[in-house]
């Protein structure tokens, strides 16, 4: 799936108050790399510090990504290192389904 498409339905479940009004679900971006969270991030905050009485989500974006957001990174994504420190290590993870392209990585 294209990451602007996976950020958007994102941004969407964090908006409209899907994990205020269930704060248990977790939800997994899968095969989408992980260089786009950081603009997200930023992004989701700033429309909560200005516009945050008239959206559903009544926290910042980082406080739903902590609790509720995993995103499957590519080994060989160079922004994936940065993305973790950014974001927390915690909600970052890579796939170890096999056969997959990364089988034959030699980290």
């Amino acid at each position: 799936m294209h990451f602007g498409l996976v950020a958007a339905i994102r941004a969407v479940m964090v908006y409209d108050g899907v994990f205020e009004r269930f704060p248990k679900p977790r939800v997994a971006t899968i095969e989408a790399m992980s260089g786009w969270v950081g603009e997200w991030l930023e992004r989701l905050n700033y429309r909560y510090k200005y516009m945050g009485q008239t959206l559903q989500m009544k926290r910042p974006a980082t406080e739903y990504f902590a609790r509720n957001i995993w995103i499957n990174g590519d080994p060989e994504e160079q922004m994936f290192p940065l993305m973790g420190q950014f974001a927390g290590d915690e909600r970052f993870f890579v796939g170890s389904d096999v056969p997959h392209a990364e089988e034959h990585l030699h980290l």
